[in-house]
């Protein structure tokens, strides 16, 4: 006599046994649009194979989409899964293990969590925000010291330009390849350092007008 299959567990067996039924939202964005397709279905093949994952209710995937015209060649992608997941704590493993961009609790309608899951749940945020932060200064130590020797750079430029001769802020922006406006505010920097100095429209050395005042008292 053949097996008999088992029977399909009901939603509210279900909850009984603490399993919870959750919407997840996952995006992805980066190029090329092909590369953005396969990344989301990837992610969302995995999150259906975890163990504690019970049973998926939908799938849908968005096929990738330039994200907007501001950012021309980027493309965002978007995975909506609704899923049964084992437990609380399996559903705050997918919400770290993914990175998802929502978690919606559909059933039960209410929860309950114990203080050891609470504090798990906390600590691996706070692990994850200290990550972020740290990941964000060390960005930002190196943004300032790559626009610190920018800014060197371009000084001794400038004024290796200046030393030949006087300049326009139109002649320099021209030289430098930086627009107008944003030269402006730098050579502001320098006038205020008394390196340069603005006559008649045009920048001057004032370094160089003093090697010259140097060299007549000679």
């Amino acid at each position: 006599m053949a097996e008999k299959k088992k029977a399909e567990k009901s939603d509210k067996d279900r909850i009984l046994d603490g399993e919870i039924l959750a919407r997840i939202v996952i995006e992805v964005a980066g190029a090329p649009k092909e590369h953005i397709n396969q990344v989301i279905t990837k992610i969302s093949d995995k999150i259906e194979a975890l163990p504690y994952v019970t049973k998926l209710e939908s799938e849908e995937i968005f096929e990738a989409e330039e994200v907007d015209d501001t950012q021309k060649g980027v493309f965002s992608s978007v995975s909506d899964l609704t899923l049964w997941v084992k437990s609380v704590d399996t559903l705050v493993e997918i919400a770290f293990g993914f990175m998802p961009a929502s978690i919606e609790i559909i059933e039960p309608s209410e929860l309950s969590l114990e203080n050891k899951l609470a504090s798990t749940f906390f600590n691996e945020l706070l692990a994850k925000m200290h990550a972020a932060d740290m990941i964000a200064k060390n960005a930002n130590a190196k943004s300032t010291m790559l626009e610190r020797r920018f800014n060197i750079l371009l000084r001794n430029f400038v004024l290796s330009q200046l030393h030949l001769g006087p300049r326009s802020l139109e002649e320099l922006s021209l030289s430098t390849g930086i627009s107008s406006e944003q030269l402006k505010s730098f050579m502001d920097l320098l006038d205020k350092d008394k390196e340069t100095e603005l006559k008649n429209k045009k920048y001057v050395s004032l370094k160089k007008q003093l090697e010259k005042k140097t060299i007549v008292q000679k």
